[in-house]
């Protein structure tokens, strides 16, 4: 039991540490709670907690490893991972921005919400540095002896350090105040939002394992 809250506490310091480290999840979730509305940017976290579910399921019945060791199944997932990011960003880079509300903008503010689930889950999916950043903490905390059901525990509890996260950042970044100040640049933050994307896209798309 004692083994079980040390690594219980370890994970949660590594997962916080994860989630809060500027990456390609932290820009679809930013862009979107200042694009689209608080509820576009929770949905957004909630896809991007669902994607780290996956992530956990497979490396938990030990697909993680044969995904890491398989040239061609990482690069699969690699540059679609990278190609999508960039599709996002040029999908923002090119629109013509946004000055209606997210209710207005989705028709009954059912589109765009979920617009943002799909993006915050495909975004989490098809990164591999989160098969990698996964797979290196789940080593550190799991072997043969190790439960099923521990196993599961540490995943949810990596997953909803992620929600809580994301969550909060979408909160606070569609706060009033705040996102006024921004939207006074709305223009210019939604190219850069996308530039950011395109750049990550690249950076996805040139990571190797080592």
């Amino acid at each position: 039991m004692e083994t079980f809250y040390s690594n219980f506490m370890l994970i949660a310091a590594i997962g916080v540490l994860g989630a809060v480290s500027p990456g390609p999840d932290f820009v679809v979730v930013m862009r979107n709670s200042l694009m689209y509305s608080r509820r576009a940017g929770i949905y957004t976290s909630i896809g991007v907690s669902l994607g780290v579910l996956v992530h956990i399921a497979y490396i938990t019945f030990g697909l993680g490893v044969v995904i890491v060791q398989s040239a061609f199944l990482y690069n699969a997932i690699k540059y679609c991972g990278a190609a999508y990011l960039i599709y996002l960003g040029f999908s923002g880079l090119f629109s013509k921005g946004h000055t209606e509300p997210v209710e207005a903008l989705a028709g009954g503010g059912r589109v765009v919400p979920l617009q943002g689930l799909k993006s915050g889950f495909v975004t989490n999916v098809l990164n591999p540095k989160a098969t990698v950043f996964f797979l290196s903490v789940f080593s550190q905390v799991v072997d043969p002896a190790t439960p099923l059901f521990v196993q599961l525990v540490y995943g949810l509890e990596l997953s909803l350090i992620g929600a809580v996260w994301f969550c909060f950042l979408a909160y606070f970044i569609s706060t009033p105040k705040f996102k006024s100040t921004i939207l006074r640049y709305q223009g210019k933050v939604e190219k850069a939002m996308s530039v950011l994307l395109i750049l990550f896209g690249v950076k996805v798309g040139c990571f190797q394992f080592c």
